[in-house]
């Protein structure tokens, strides 16, 4: 049974795909109740949140997935079960049997970027999902004064939000070791890319070649990992696809200026 509820392929996809949903990180377990119990109970649940209903529909679509593969020779796909998922939640919203929370109006308020302590380099990196599928990477690495030390962008294909998050870190990483920024600030916007890397977690398959990069570059310096909401990484994911691995301090004079007047917004509820 924890082959199919837990420890299966096609189960760590689901959940893989749910956590980075729910900004959770994910969480290994030895039996489908412990599963359920550390999802509606996690420190990221919100009361009144769905984690229980969405577990719950894992848990049946997994089964009933496995059951038409014994009897209907119907091969378990994670995407149909994702699928299945979606449309479920979606049916009992419309049908009020989930009753959405009432939206309070959010007020912005204003984050300024931190400076590193001098000495130190802060390497901001960011993901964004273009129009056509492929999913894009950004990062800038500066100084403890706000100046920008190296930029990079790139196009990682149709893989997930985590795997391109993973690999620009490696990427930023490396050019901190090709450039003697030994005292490493990192600073991420996905809580489950930022537990992967702090706890040495060999994670998903898919990942695991390129967080066993990370770890071993950690290893060679100081490092921090942080998270964070950042412009400057916005405007490097928004660059034109076949413009790729470019020096961004060389591409954007301008973008010293936006780094030293950067302020990014977060909205509280």
């Amino acid at each position: 049974m924890n082959h199919v509820f837990l420890n299966g392929k096609c189960a760590k996809e689901v959940y893989d795909h749910f956590c980075l949903r729910l900004c959770i990180p994910y969480m290994k377990c030895s039996h489908p109740r412990s599963m359920f119990m550390r999802w509606i109970t996690n420190k990221h649940a919100r009361p009144g949140s769905i984690f229980a209903t969405v577990t719950l529909l894992i848990f049946w679509f997994l089964w009933n997935g496995r059951n038409n593969f014994n009897y209907n020779d119907v091969k378990m796909k994670a995407i149909r079960i994702i699928k299945r998922i979606h449309y479920m939640l979606e049916s009992l919203l419309k049908a009020r049997i989930l009753i959405q929370a009432a939206r309070k109006i959010p007020s912005p308020v204003a984050i300024t970027w931190r400076k590193p302590k001098e000495g130190w380099f802060k390497l901001n990196t960011d993901d964004a999902l273009k129009d056509c599928g492929q999913v894009a990477e950004g990062g800038v690495i500066r100084n403890h004064l706000g100046e920008v030390s190296w930029g990079f962008y790139d196009f990682y294909g149709t893989c997930s939000i985590l795997e391109a998050e993973l690999k620009a870190v490696e990427t930023g990483l490396r050019l901190c070791w090709q450039n003697d920024f030994n005292k490493v600030w990192v600073e991420v916007d996905s809580i489950a890319g930022m537990f992967l890397c702090i706890q040495k977690d060999k994670g998903p398959w898919e990942v695991q070649y390129t967080l066993e990069s990370i770890h071993q570059n950690v290893t060679k310096w100081k490092s921090n990992f942080l998270i964070y909401g950042g412009k400057v990484t916005k405007l490097l994911t928004g660059l034109p696809i076949n413009d790729t691995m470019k020096n961004v301090s060389k591409c954007y004079k301008e973008l010293s200026y936006k780094v030293l007047l950067e302020v990014s917004y977060v909205w509280t509820k």
